[in-house]
């Protein structure tokens, strides 16, 4: 086992095409990955695993995030695309791969300077090894927030919304100015949006904004797209932020956002976040309903103010912050 590289980006791209499939669900190549790692603003961790020939037969991802948590900014990864040649399994037998990998993973990178915390959806296979090997925590049972039909509300007279197709510097100083109403959240600058969806290899998404009407200051944006999701084509609200007093933004934002989707004949449009948020309740408030989805969401922290208790309360998060949509 050692680091990735760049070098091993085809490498890596193969071992994820042969194991979960290459059926146009998955685009995995070497543009993919020197994406995805390789041009994170907040850089990349990863171990890969070869055998004597030199073929890499195991990877373990991280997609690093920086995090602001009261104030000072800290590391926290994702866990992601981690999977082992099928030659190789050995299932949770003395242990495997996969299992020896994570450990190899959470020795090298949950350490001082590195990852406060490590985080992930992961799928019950990894969720079982990673409890066993890994000391994996469970934070919360994932819920989402879904709305059917158009939205009724419209647009506040004080608000103007419209979609845009480029990240100004105005987002960077609308998420500087919210931080301190979001305990721990990730920065939502200019720089970690573009990277995240203008510059991916296909990007479906839309960027939809919204400004007083008056001065044209920046309130609120939402980033969403069409997606499949639970056997279901709908509209997913992939990232929101707005100060959580500024009803009439936030307000006026949805109601664009689902006549949009409703518009393509989408009736469904769903969002995620943290049963803490303020926004687990206001889109309530909006008409969005509270359904299970098949996600658990787990924690390791590395540092001592990062308890689980924190996480579960302050810790703001949308599918921005994962890789599944």
């Amino acid at each position: 086992m050692r680091r990735s590289s760049p070098d091993d980006a085809e490498a890596i791209a193969g071992l994820l095409t042969t194991v979960f499939g290459g059926d146009g669900t998955h685009e995995f190549g070497a543009a993919w990955w020197h994406w995805k790692y390789g041009s994170n603003p907040a850089g990349f961790q990863g171990l890969v695993a070869h055998d004597v020939e030199g073929r890499i037969v195991g990877h373990f991802g991280g997609i690093l995030l920086d995090v602001c948590v009261d104030n000072e900014t800290l590391t926290f990864a994702q866990s992601c695309d981690t999977c082992t040649d099928p030659s190789v399994r050995r299932g949770l037998r003395n242990p495997g791969l996969f299992a020896r990998l994570a450990q190899a993973y959470t020795s090298t990178y949950g350490i001082p300077g590195g990852s406060a915390v490590m985080f992930g959806f992961p799928n019950r296979r990894a969720t079982r090894i990673g409890n066993r090997y890994s000391d994996y925590w469970m934070l919360r049972q994932q819920w989402l927030l879904v709305s059917q039909g158009e939205a009724s509300e419209g647009v506040d007279t004080g608000v103007e919304v419209h979609e845009v197709t480029s990240i100004d510097d105005d987002v960077s100083a609308l998420c500087e100015r919210l931080l301190p109403r979001y305990r721990c959240m990730a920065r939502r600058n200019a720089r970690f949006l573009r990277w995240r969806f203008l510059d991916a290899p296909t990007s479906p998404y839309r960027i939809t904004l919204a400004r007083s009407t008056t001065d044209h200051a920046l309130r609120a944006y939402a980033v969403h797209r069409l997606a499949r999701l639970m056997d279901n084509d709908v509209g997913i609200v992939v990232d929101w932020l707005c100060d959580p007093d500024d009803h009439a933004a936030a307000r006026s934002l949805q109601s664009v956002v689902r006549e949009h989707y409703a518009r393509l004949g989408r009736s469904i449009v769903v969002f995620l976040c943290p049963t803490s948020s303020p926004w687990f309740r206001a889109f309530q408030g909006f008409g969005f309903r509270v359904r299970p989805s098949p996600y658990m969401m787990t924690a390791r922290p590395f540092v001592p103010q990062l308890d689980p208790r924190f996480l579960r309360e302050h810790w703001y998060y949308t599918l921005a912050d994962f890789d599944i949509v």
